[in-house]
């Protein structure tokens, strides 16, 4: 059976500081949410748009990583969208999360850079990890 295309890139800043959570195996999950704002003319004017996605990314460098991914970093991203389902109350919910493959870090390396122009740097590193931990069910 052949798969579908399900694949995303997004660039935008982190609204909060990433949660780690490690496996005894020693990889780990980074969960972060970036805002990417689009601009819009309407009319003769500009009109400002934001949305927040909400990322998840299992690597064996999450430790270290998740000492850049602070509140205002901008980070490309790029994955997959996974769709999470649950029951609550007798009521369905769902979210669309994405599932990232790939971390890349914009702007200086120091993990207390929150976004500052002053100190910026056109660095980047990249993070990937294309194997994920045995005991995480999907």
């Amino acid at each position: 059976m052949a798969n579908d295309l399900n694949t995303v890139a997004i660039i935008g800043r982190l609204t909060k500081d990433c949660t780690l959570n490690t496996f005894q195996n020693g990889s780990g999950v980074l969960n972060f949410t970036i805002a990417v704002n689009k601009s819009q003319k309407q009319g003769n004017e500009w009109k400002e748009y934001t949305s927040f996605f909400e990322i998840t990314y299992f690597s064996k460098g999450a430790e270290k990583l998740s000492a850049y991914l602070v509140k205002g970093k901008q980070v490309s991203v790029s994955g997959y969208l996974k769709q999470e389902r649950w029951e609550k109350d007798g009521k369905k919910n769902s979210a669309i999360k994405i599932m990232a493959d790939n971390v890349q870090l914009f702007g200086d390396r120091s993990a207390d850079n929150k976004g500052s122009e002053g100190n910026f740097k056109e660095q980047s590193e990249n993070f990937s990890d294309d194997e994920f931990p045995e005991d995480v069910p999907f």
